[in-house]
């Protein structure tokens, strides 16, 4: 399946936290600013270094995180020290 999108779509909508996939924010969890359905491409907050970096990505860059109970809220992850 080289190039081609998996055939089930995800549904996104603001506020929803997701994990990078590719990329140089690879494994980093974001929160949905902004969704364009057109072009398929999501705005994303990341925080990095105690700051909210603003990031666009494509909805194949991310996967949806689904939390299981309500009581925990969602985390935001740090960048790995090296």
């Amino acid at each position: 399946m080289e190039g081609k999108e998996e055939n089930h779509r995800v549904i996104f909508h603001l506020g929803d936290m997701v994990r990078i996939k590719e990329g140089p924010f690879t494994s980093f969890t974001a929160r949905i600013e902004g969704i364009n359905q057109a072009k398929s491409l999501l705005k994303v907050t990341v925080n990095i270094y105690g700051r909210a970096t603003p990031i666009k990505l494509q909805f194949s860059a991310v996967e949806k995180i689904e939390f299981t109970s309500p009581d925990q809220p969602p985390q935001w992850d740090s960048p790995p020290s090296h």
